[in-house]
């Protein structure tokens, strides 16, 4: 029953944002104790007193039913703007018909402005100041030109006293809720400053690993100005084109790239520097130093000022001259297929019949066949059989179905053989293609033409061929990307992913954990002592401690977990299906292999590896992902507070 009730105080199915439940728990417990202290006055009035309240009272209570429904119906604003304005009117009704302006009713006041300003910030301030101001007027004015006749109940003293604690009660919850929120919001101040450091010094070391890859990489990556000149370029730029670096310093890209590519580069730039786009991808050709043509492919995009001004372009450059020579030798060697398509010379035409035995009869052979086949014309008349006998033994069955089909659907058929010279010996491609006709008395017969196709075969087999070779060259080119996307999402030190990569895996582990509504946990560490470490024994013993410790984080985990050096000191695992206490069973785990396996190093008798841990799961302390993240290093930050090289589960403050 508790658990229950706590969940419906948390209010986290209404409202996603912390702040916005923080808020909207403060205006619920504000309305609950309002309900509170209106039946404790409302019970000692009836008790005590003459029941003169009772129905403002009652009438109040009722009227708590708007700001809670607008407060469960996630209208944060508009049920604390309710409850003010509910607050003020009764209690100046109150002081108004009961106990005169005087009375310590108004001191109720300055708690509803308090109040207001804690749910609704400046603009709950703002207007329950304007409120309770013109409230005040009221009364006064009222009293003093006689608008309301104002008398003194005299209830008993009791009454009084009791109504005055509660009042004090209520100044009290909201002197405290005031302080709370102040304390929390200097607590995010104070974890935003913290994340923001360890964002700059994320940046400055991606700047050295971007660095290190833009001077190393197989492809061309180059850095170019607004006005088209060169700033920087690694190596491999300078490969492809034959300039220094100094050289193209002097140039700008316009001036080496080939002029019947530049109109469509420079449309391309235009519309990226007037913020129309802000990456393009394009073939083009540029002039090397030695005037000959490189073909390549770029990647371009544009990296802006906070005014919106370009700061500059960076672009990376394929260099794929081969396989463009690879392409015009294919359209070279397609335009001469055509061309022979176009122009054959070597063609036979033919009309033949079966007789009643199945039997094969040419009726008519053009000279043609006679060249193609070296069978004389009078021979095969007389004898199909002897021009038969050029086809080659394996291709016979299947002409022989293809014809007995078409003899039945009288649709055309076609076929390509090979066929042996009767007298020279060569084995020619022949193209057959035969269409039937239905005689009158029910016999078939079949007009047919017979191509030699030699050559055309022979250029297949070169398009064949070549298409081997741009098949090779494109594997090539799909296992370069690889290797740049490996680069990409690897740490080069420790071999682990990224903190790039792991947003991304995260993303999608935690959008199939929604969608198969099974746990997520995500553990934040940072190695003890590492700097202690490179100042006493030197950086490349610290690399070797960063090694160490992410060759056992690799051996310990499953291969459905994922492992990412988050930046420096710091790693992520993410482990799938794994509740609060599996990630802190694991944890505990990985510490004890540490502390058994210490680092050797000479002159010291070995370094054991410690670590500190920050743990959060999903969807034990978070809905989103986000908030996953956050409370992990929110996590981390209490177990260093605690003295480094412990474990802490993420709890919500209390």
């Amino acid at each position: 029953m508790s658990a229950r009730l706590k969940e419906w105080f948390s209010l986290k199915s209404i409202y996603k944002q912390e702040e916005d439940r923080r808020m909207a728990r403060i205006l619920l417990t504000m309305i609950i104790v309002y309900l509170a202290v209106s039946l404790t006055i409302l019970f000692a009035d009836l008790a005590w007193g003459d029941g003169s309240l009772s129905t403002f009272i009652t009438v109040g209570n009722v009227l708590q039913i708007l700001p809670l429904a607008a407060l469960f119906r996630g209208k944060l604003s508009a049920s604390s703007y309710m409850a003010t304005g509910i607050y003020i009117g009764f209690t100046t009704l109150f002081a108004a018909t009961g106990h005169g302006i005087h009375d310590y009713v108004i001191i109720t006041y300055p708690a509803i402005i308090m109040f207001a300003g804690l749910t609704n910030q400046r603009r709950g301030l703002i207007a329950s100041t304007l409120l309770t101001l013109a409230a005040l007027i009221w009364l006064t004015l009222g009293e003093m030109n006689g608008w309301f006749v104002v008398y003194k109940t005299y209830a008993p003293d009791l009454v009084d006293m009791i109504a005055v604690c509660l009042l004090i009660v209520i100044a009290a919850i909201a002197v405290y809720l005031l302080v709370s929120n102040m304390e929390y919001g200097l607590t995010q101040t104070w974890r935003e400053l913290a994340r923001r450091q360890r964002t700059e010094k994320e940046l400055r070391e991606s700047r050295k690993d971007f660095q290190r890859y833009f001077n190393m990489g197989m492809v061309g990556m180059a850095v170019t100005s607004a006005d088209k000149g060169w700033i920087e370029v690694n190596d491999r730029v300078c490969q492809i084109f034959g300039y220094s670096k100094d050289e193209l310093n002097k140039l700008t890209w316009a001036d080496i790239t080939h002029p019947d590519d530049l109109d469509a580069n420079l449309e391309l730039f235009n519309q990226m520097t007037a913020g129309e786009i802000d990456t393009f991808q394009m073939d083009k050709r540029y002039i090397r130093k030695d005037g000959s043509v490189v073909y390549t492919t770029i990647f371009a995009s544009c990296h802006r000022n906070p005014d919106g001004t370009v700061n500059h372009l960076l672009t990376s450059i394929i260099d794929i001259t081969e396989r463009k020579l690879t392409e015009q030798s294919l359209y070279e060697a397609q335009s001469r297929l055509h061309l022979l398509g176009d122009n054959l010379e070597e063609a036979a035409l033919y009309v033949y019949s079966h007789d009643a035995n199945g039997q094969t009869h040419f009726e008519y052979l053009s000279a043609g066949m006679e060249k193609l086949t070296g069978i004389p014309n009078e021979e095969a008349l007389e004898n199909a059989s002897n021009l038969h006998a050029t086809i080659l033994p394996e291709y016979l069955p299947e002409l022989s179905r293809l014809e007995r089909r078409s003899k039945e659907n009288l649709q055309s058929f076609e076929m390509e053989i090979r066929q042996k010279h009767a007298v020279s010996g060569e084995v020619h491609w022949v193209l057959l293609r035969s269409t039937p006709r239905r005689r009158p008395d029910g016999s078939t017969v079949w007009y047919g033409v017979q191509i030699d196709i030699t050559e055309r075969k022979r250029n297949e087999k070169l398009l064949e061929e070549a298409n081997d070779l741009l098949r090779v060259h494109l594997l090539e080119i799909e296992q370069l990307h690889e290797e740049l996307r490996e680069q990409a999402i690897r740490d080069p030190l420790t071999g682990l992913y990224n903190r790039r990569y792991m947003h991304d895996v995260f993303r999608q582990e935690f959008s199939r954990a929604r969608r198969e509504n099974y746990p997520v946990s995500v553990i934040m560490m940072d190695m003890d002592e590492l700097k202690i470490l490179n100042d006493t024994c030197g950086h490349h013993v610290g690399d070797q401690a960063l090694q160490t410790f992410a060759l056992h984080l690799q051996t310990m985990t499953r291969k459905e977990d994922i492992i990412c050096r988050y930046g420096g000191d710091e790693f992520t695992v993410i482990l799938s299906k794994a509740f609060p206490k599996d990630a802190v069973k694991r944890v505990e785990e990985w510490r004890k292999v540490m502390d058994n396996h210490p680092l050797e190093i000479e002159s010291k008798n070995g370094v054991t590896i410690k670590f500190t841990a920050g743990i959060a799961s999903f969807p034990a302390h978070g809905t989103t992902l986000e908030e996953i993240v956050n409370y992990a290093d929110v996590a981390l930050y209490r177990a260093k507070a605690r003295g480094r090289n412990c474990t802490v589960v993420f709890e919500e403050p209390s």
